[in-house]
């Protein structure tokens, strides 16, 4: 009886890598690895693109035990030093195509904030009509909000918001995220009035946004610098008024 020369079908894992803040990982190296009860074996391994997005195929022969029904694999990521991230989870018995996501820390990925979800539904939108975030009107010559509602579902004041938040960011050189997680909060939408709120209460709401997922954990790092930039110009706008 002849041998088969006919090619086993390649198996694929893909996924996305996050950081710790929820954010695509670009260019870092995943390794996968098949798993037995002792011992592992490196099938392959390749990088991550700009969106943290990474696909390997492998031959189920490299993973082939007889013990077994199919591969048990896991995979190890590694920062630009080869400096080990974190390893998954084991997915046992795996099929053809199989996803492992994976967040540095191991804590659940909590999607897009709402801040990142809105301004990657509406920023399409107005750059396809030439219109700037922060440029929106709603009068009698310009409907911009009310026609961004009908098309997205999303709340009128929701994207009055965002545009305000990005209205405030150029003058203020302050993040955008920052403004709609204020104004998210119950803040004041206009500059002066909001300056005049104390520290301790913005930072509180600014903590917040951050655990309920308005805006991205990521600016939990500066954090303190916000505030202090925020203070800084309250002061700045103080002396004008002397």
């Amino acid at each position: 009886m002849k041998k088969s020369n006919e090619q086993p079908t390649q198996h694929i894992v893909s996924g996305i890598i996050y950081d710790e803040f929820n954010s695509p990982l670009a260019k870092v190296m995943v390794k996968l690895f098949d798993k037995d009860l002792r011992t592992e074996k490196l099938l392959t391994e390749t990088s991550t693109d700009a969106k943290g997005f990474y696909k390997i195929s492998f031959n189920p022969r490299q993973a082939a035990n007889p013990e077994y029904k199919t591969a048990d694999l896991f995979i190890k990521v590694f920062d630009t030093k080869g400096v080990l991230l974190g390893q998954s989870g084991i997915y046992f018995n795996v099929g053809k195509e199989t996803v492992i996501n994976y967040k540095i820390g191991k804590t659940a990925y909590a999607g897009l904030s709402e801040f990142d979800a809105l301004l990657q539904l509406i920023k399409p939108i107005v750059e396809s009509n030439k219109v700037a975030l922060g440029d929106l009107q709603e009068s009698d010559k310009f409907q911009d909000i009310s026609f961004l509602v009908g098309e997205t579902g999303e709340e009128a004041e929701k994207i009055g918001f965002l545009n305000q938040a990005f209205q405030l960011s150029n003058p203020s050189k302050i993040t955008p995220d920052i403004f709609y997680a204020l104004f998210r909060s119950g803040f004041p939408t206009e500059l002066n009035t909001l300056l005049l709120t104390k520290s301790e209460s913005i930072k509180k709401a600014i903590q917040t946004a951050i655990d309920e997922n308005i805006i991205s954990a990521k600016w939990l790092k500066s954090l303190d610098a916000i505030v202090n930039r925020l203070n800084n110009l309250a002061r700045a706008n103080a002396l004008k008024f002397c």
